[in-house]
Order: structure tokens, then sequence, then C-alpha cells
């Protein structure tokens, strides 16, 4: 039997092996729930105690790893190119490709909700205001890959429009030490972002509440954005950044549908050349006036 295997299994103490502690966590889920739904049963007892015991075992891993990195971030005794080597092990990405297509989570993503605390949020988002996208997390692999290709520099200051649980701006900020912030006009994941950058004690990492169409955006170099809102308010917001780039370049670094419509602004440029798949990270960069007018 399968849970026999896990019983036994000493590498599931090992911290790195995340990946497959997820899969036993899954495979207990899925037990559970076959459980549960067959009624009463004399045997169940012994194997839900047994399901049990494994998952505190497995539950017991994590809490061990996500509490090393907190304290090691809280105290700063991690560079970011340490956390950097760290995130590594827990997702294939590699700073050296391009062009990947991310779609859905890996083990990082498990790894970055665990050092957040986010496996506790169990507070509902609420429907999407006027205008709004639903919350659909950013894969953490695809984070790396926009701080990778936008080449991010100790000056920068990065912005995630529509920020959600502030995943993008922890991670971002985590990965480089830039200063990092995020704007979001829904109050519940934006007080729950800064609860997280306020325990793990980020403060270069600001989340503010505000309509991405009115937020200040004086102070930023770097825009990131998921399609976090539909193209009736999209031109909107993007004339703001458009005031900004008359002011000073600006990089922007894009994943979604929103892709489409950031290539189609004149005062814009990629180096890519394909931009049909919507679930790369594409970078851009701002053109100067006299350029974009010629």
């Amino acid at each position: 039997m399968v849970l026999n295997i896990f019983e036994n299994d000493e590498a599931l103490d090992i911290e790195t092996n995340l990946k497959e502690r997820a899969n036993v966590l899954d495979f207990i889920a899925s037990t559970e729930a076959v459980i549960a739904a067959e009624g009463e049963n004399p045997m169940a007892a012994p194997l839900a105690n047994r399901l049990a015991a494994v998952k505190s075992q497995v539950a017991g891993v994590n809490a061990q790893l996500f509490g090393r990195l907190q304290k090691q971030i809280r105290e700063r005794s991690v560079t970011p190119a340490m956390l950097r080597l760290e995130f590594n092990q827990y997702t294939d990405y590699r700073a050296e490709q391009e062009g990947l297509t991310h779609v859905g989570p890996d083990t990082l993503d498990m790894l970055l909700d665990g050092i957040m605390a986010l496996e506790e949020y169990t507070d509902p988002l609420g429907p999407p205001g006027p205008g709004m996208n639903h919350y659909v997390p950013t894969p953490a692999r695809a984070i790396l890959d926009a701080v990778d290709h936008i080449q991010l520099k100790s000056e920068d200051v990065f912005y995630d429009l529509g920020s959600g649980l502030g995943r993008v701006v922890i991670l971002a900020h985590l990965a480089t030490g830039v200063k990092a912030r995020g704007v979001e006009i829904n109050p519940i994941p934006n007080d729950r972002a800064r609860r997280s950058a306020a325990q793990l004690g980020l403060a270069e990492v600001e989340f503010i509440n505000a309509d991405v169409r009115q937020a200040d955006y004086s102070e930023g170099t770097v825009f990131f954005m998921y399609t976090p809102i539909k193209e009736s308010i999209f031109h909107e917001m993007f004339s703001k950044l458009e005031h900004e780039a008359r002011r000073r370049q600006i990089r922007l670094c894009t994943l979604g549908p929103c892709t489409e419509w950031v290539a189609s602004q004149p005062w814009v440029k990629t180096p890519v050349a394909n931009l049909e798949d919507p679930f790369k990270v594409i970078p851009f960069y701002s053109i100067a006036p006299t350029q974009a007018s010629s």
C-alpha cells in the first residue's frame, strides 16, 4: 500500500524534499475524502489515524523549513543571492532560460506561500470590483523570470499593479533586494499582504490600497502586471505610466492577455519577436517621446 511507503520514507524528513511532501499531502487529502464519502466503516478509524500521523510528520517538516527561512529573513542573515540559491532548489526554472511558458504553480509556489504563511489564510477575497479580473496568483517561477529578464538594478523601485496577496512584490524583493511596492484596490488581500511583509520585517516593501488608475508612480522604474484589470480601464491606467515615461525611461514586464494591450502602445518596445503566447513573461521598455512620435 502507498501509505506504507510514506510511513517508512525517511527522505520525507529532508527539508528540500518539499515536492515529495506536497505529493504526500495531496494523497492524504484525496484518501480522507474517500473515507468521508464512504461513511461508517470499521476499517476507517485505524486508517484515518495512520493518515493523520503521516500528515503531522510531513507538516512538521514543512513548518521547520518555513520557520527557518522566516527567521533568517527577519534577522537579515541571508542575502538576496543566498535566497535565490535556496529558491532554485524548488523550481526547474533557471535565469539563463528565456521564452518559457508559465501556467500553474510548482513547488516554489508552496515554498513562497509557506514563507508568507498564506497556507493559514482563509478569508474570502470577495468578488472583483468593476473592471477587475478574478484574483489568480502569478506562478512564482514567472516572478523570477520577470526580475531576471527586466534586469533589475539596486536603485530600481519595482511595482506590481494589482498585487493581490503580495506574492509578486515579496518574492521580487527577496530575490533581488530592490524596493518593491504593490497597488491593490481590494483592502482584504492588501491588508493580508501588509501583514506578511510586517511579519518578515521587510522595510523596503510597501502595499498601497488604491485604484491602479489613481496611484502615485513617480518613484517607479519597473512595473509588473498579470492582467489584473479588464481592457475597459486598462488604457486609463496605462496613460499614467505613459506620463511617467515622458519624465524618464521606465520598464514594464507583462504576463497574460495584457501583453497584447501593452504591445499595441506606441511608446513602448520589446526585444521579443513572438508575442503570441500570453503566458510568457515579456519585458518592455519605454521609448523617448521624440522616438515614439517619429
